[in-house]
């Protein structure tokens, strides 16, 4: 039997497990490594756990934000604030002018503050000489009879318990009672008194004294009376010991610097802020008083000093001045904050440091400024909560004010606080107003 020798060489068509085509990745694996490697198929819930991972990290991202939101809220409030930066008027003051005051009525006005202060200095007593002295004193003399001023003309008597006789040596005027708390209060002054004649008799400590001219008249003579200040003594009549001259010369020329000093400082405590002293508006006189032996070798030299001091009300000086020194015033309220540098002279009738006048003419010469005055807590009640777009309609309200400079916190805020505590008033350096 014949054998198809062909057939027995060819190829089955049957496939075994080596002839089984690989996938075109199958075969980029093998390519890539020598091992097969089986990747595992994901599942649908593998597939969703990212998302919700990422939806809840955005949530959490959203409740950071609102939270920093609402902390940014409430501190803004906590620091919400202005502070308003003026620039008042100001202009250029040049004054050499004369001017009027008076102590009563409306425009300038002045106060007349009388005042009195006595001194004194021990010094080697070595000359031996005839002395024969008044004693003497300072008396407040008081005016509960009338509201009016009332004049002692020179030479009126006082008189002590003791029936001793004291006299002013020059007219004086006590000022009229006033009335202060539902109390009357007094007017006085201080004046100061000699005694008739020489003698140690007269020396006495401080007591009560009448005035003997008045005896006539019961109401002027229980209403018009006086108590000594200072003990009045200096009374002698025979030989003492004393200074020389050239040792009393010196001893009462340091007084009188010494009790010029004193004045001073009283009238200007009684000037405060609201007043302007000068110092040649303080008019002193100075009288030396009898020598006082104090022993054997020494003396004591004294002085006394009567002074009345003219004050002037600071802001209608200022204003005064303002209307004399400034081109381009207006009327309204001013500060010159150089006004106490001025000079300042009497014009005659010069006045009396026993006796104030009622009117005095006076010169007043200096540079500076005028600076317009504007009311701090006015400025902020208006600007209470007002917009930024509605500042400049405010501030034409305050013809005083040059300009101001707006900050406001936070810095987005549009709006002034409605708390005035919150807004900060400040002053800036003013530009001229030629």
């Amino acid at each position: 039997m014949s054998k198809n020798m062909l057939r027995d060489v060819l190829p089955s068509d049957r496939r075994s497990i080596r002839q089984i085509p690989m996938s075109e990745r199958d075969t980029q694996r093998q390519a890539f490594s020598g091992d097969i490697k089986y990747e595992r198929e994901e599942s649908p819930e593998s597939v969703r756990a990212p998302r919700r991972r990422f939806r809840m990290g955005k949530l959490l991202w959203l409740c950071a934000g609102a939270c920093i939101l609402i902390a940014v809220f409430f501190l803004s409030g906590s620091v919400r604030g202005a502070t308003i930066t003026v620039t008042a008027k100001k202009a250029p003051l040049s004054l050499n002018a004369d001017f009027n005051a008076g102590r009563l009525g409306e425009g300038l006005t002045f106060t007349a503050i009388p005042l009195s202060a006595t001194g004194e200095e021990v010094v080697p007593a070595e000359t031996l000489k005839k002395v024969s002295e008044r004693a003497s004193g300072t008396l407040t003399i008081y005016n509960n009879y009338s509201k009016e001023d009332q004049r002692l003309i020179k030479n009126t008597r006082f008189e002590s318990p003791k029936g001793l006789m004291y006299r002013i040596d020059k007219s004086i005027v006590i000022p009229g009672r006033t009335l202060r708390d539902g109390k009357v209060i007094p007017g006085s002054i201080e004046a100061l008194v000699f005694a008739d004649s020489p003698g140690e008799e007269y020396n006495s400590g401080q007591t009560d004294f009448t005035i003997p001219g008045f005896k006539n008249d019961a109401s002027r003579y229980s209403a018009l009376y006086a108590r000594s200040k200072t003990a009045l003594s200096g009374g002698i009549d025979g030989t003492i010991r004393t200074p020389s001259d050239s040792v009393q010369a010196a001893a009462e020329s340091k007084l009188r610097e010494k009790l010029q000093t004193e004045l001073r400082q009283k009238a200007q405590e009684a000037a405060g802020s609201d007043k302007v002293l000068y110092d040649n508006a303080l008019v002193i006189k100075f009288e030396p008083l009898p020598l006082e032996t104090r022993s054997d070798d020494k003396a004591a030299v004294r002085v006394s000093a009567t002074a009345v001091a003219y004050l002037f009300d600071r802001d209608t000086l200022e204003q005064a001045a303002a209307e004399k020194g400034v081109r381009t015033y207006n009327g309204l309220p001013v500060e010159v904050p150089e006004l106490d540098t001025f000079s300042f002279a009497f014009l005659p009738p010069l006045p009396s440091a026993t006796t104030a006048m009622t009117e005095i003419k006076f010169k007043l010469q200096g540079e500076g400024n005028a600076i317009w005055v504007y009311e701090k807590e006015e400025l902020k009640t208006a600007l209470l909560g007002k917009a930024r777009d509605d500042l400049a309609s405010t501030i034409s309200a305050f013809p005083t004010i040059e300009k101001i400079d707006v900050a406001i916190r936070p810095f987005w805020s549009r709006r002034l606080p409605d708390n005035p505590k919150k807004i900060e008033v400040k002053e800036a350096a003013a530009s001229t107003d030629q």
